[in-house]
């Protein structure tokens, strides 16, 4: 039960193992400028709604300038570890994928199969060489939690709906998603989604 998957997410891994070998380029050298901050002000302009010094042309703070910012405090321009990191992350993504697919199609090979489509993906070839994407799996990651965490905890799941809005502004459709797969558990209690709608409407005000 536990091999399976693990030889499953651990292939896409060993796929993607040359990114390593990359460096930065493109919009990583602009997000390496903008997250090289010196004091605590300059990062919470990372999560300003307003235009500031730190400022990028889309808001996804957390996997772009939270994410260089730390990183190049501990290995400074030393690329590989954002790309372990990176890799890594994909890897638990599709940990996530499998547990979603399991949840809704109530069979091992068939969430296995769904896992290693998504996995060997050509699409993931960016999301992993390219630094700057990285919204994309942290995107992933934080949607997923959010759905899977949405019956058991109505807390975790608002939490992880605003860190996917931090991640990318595509979020934003996630509960039109919760609605679609949870239909039945809404349907008897409306509130239940009150708190991501709140979080929603705040969200695209201070957008918009």
């Amino acid at each position: 039960k536990i091999l399976k998957p693990l030889l499953l997410i651990l292939s896409p891994m060993v796929l993607f193992l040359p990114s390593l070998f990359n460096y930065f380029s493109g919009d990583d050298w602009f997000h390496l400028r903008i997250s090289n901050i010196q004091s605590l002000r300059e990062f919470f302009n990372f999560f300003s709604f307003s235009h500031t010094a730190q400022s990028a042309a889309f808001y996804r703070p957390l996997p772009t300038q939270v994410f260089f910012s730390l990183f190049q405090k501990l290995f400074g321009l030393t690329a590989w570890p954002y790309y372990l990191f990176v890799l890594i992350c994909f890897g638990y993504s599709l940990y996530l994928v499998y547990k979603f697919a399991l949840s809704q199609f109530r069979d091992t090979n068939k969430s296995l199969i769904a896992t290693f489509i998504y996995g060997i993906s050509v699409s993931n070839f960016t999301r992993i060489y390219f630094l700057s994407a990285f919204q994309e799996i942290a995107l992933v990651i934080f949607s997923l939690l959010c759905l899977l965490s949405f019956e058991k905890s109505k807390l975790k799941s608002t939490l992880f709906f605003i860190l996917a809005l931090l991640s990318k502004e595509t979020a934003i459709i996630l509960p039109l998603i919760l609605l679609i797969f949870n239909f039945k558990i809404v349907k008897k209690q409306i509130t239940q989604i009150i708190p991501i709608a709140i979080v929603s409407f705040v969200y695209l005000y201070l957008r918009l």
